[in-house]
């Protein structure tokens, strides 16, 4: 994204000529794939993390023992989906076609762009109800596993605990993706803009990646209590305190281990010498 406006920014400061704003398309499609990639494969993620989920719930029984084969032939099949999405919005298109602005839908490509995002809205409306129909499944099997095994009880409660966790992940992602998606899918199906500037204005306007960036980290650290306990020991380790204040874990660990000994010890005392005075009294 940072490639694909520095070009533009740079083609739209350093012009003499408003010509030289013209560019052919084979030139645009670099700087427009190279962003474009990664946000469609981000996209595409609740897609493989519910094909993930679903297999923990199919495997619960010997799912804590599988490899990473998994996780590898979902990367591959995101990363590749995404490829081919591309290039078939990118088929037949006019390579010597001239442009002004570098953006993947051109006249050429509206319609199978439009296309390609109404199926990243569908992906994405089935990944955030699976998500939701994954977690009460698993929550009535779990009542329902009378005489099995820890092994098992355990993977349901962790697949539980997994999916409690990622639904603020996938919410967060269908907030920011989902209405630009259909804003942008129905823009480019039921119109066919003539003016050139219309697209690029609006393709930036429904761009809500930057919004997702900040705020998933956000909720990442509301969910996630370890990162809270981490962040803030960091805090504390690095804080600046009085020289007579700063002691050492153990040291303090020590000093209250001697202190309680020495209160046993002397409440042991203490009765001892009751015990004689009353014998020496008696």
């Amino acid at each position: 994204m940072v490639i694909g406006h520095g070009f533009d920014f740079i083609r739209f400061h350093v012009y003499s000529d408003p010509c030289q704003l013209v560019i052919p398309y084979r030139i645009c499609v670099p700087f427009r794939i190279i962003p474009m990639s990664p946000t469609s494969a981000t996209i595409l993620s609740p897609c493989t993390m519910v094909i993930e989920r679903c297999w923990s719930t199919y495997r619960y029984r010997t799912y804590e023992k599988s490899s990473a084969t998994l996780g590898i032939s979902l990367i591959i099949f995101q990363w590749t989906t995404t490829l081919l999405l591309n290039s078939a919005i990118l088929f037949d298109v006019d390579w010597d076609g001239p442009v002004t602005y570098c953006a993947i839908a051109s006249i050429n490509t509206t319609q199978r762009t439009g296309l390609t995002m109404a199926l990243f809205i569908v992906i994405e409306v089935i990944a955030f109800s699976c998500f939701y129909g994954l977690l009460l499944y698993n929550k009535r099997r779990k009542t329902q596993l009378i005489t099995a095994t820890l092994t098992e009880k355990y993977q349901i409660d962790e697949n539980i605990r997994a999916i409690k966790l990622m639904i603020p992940m996938i919410l967060t992602h269908t907030v920011c993706f989902l209405p630009p998606l259909c804003l942008f899918a129905v823009y480019l199906i039921d119109s066919k803009p003539s003016n050139p500037l219309t697209v690029p204005t609006f393709e930036e306007l429904t761009n809500w990646t930057p919004i997702y960036c900040a705020s998933l980290p956000l909720v990442l650290f509301w969910r996630h209590r370890a990162l809270r306990i981490n962040l803030l020991s960091i805090l504390t380790r690095n804080s600046v305190r009085p020289l007579n204040s700063v002691t050492s874990h153990r040291e303090t660990e020590q000093q209250l281990h001697f202190t309680a000994l020495n209160n046993s010890w002397a409440s042991a005392l203490e009765l001892n010498h009751a015990q004689r005075n009353a014998i020496a009294t008696s």
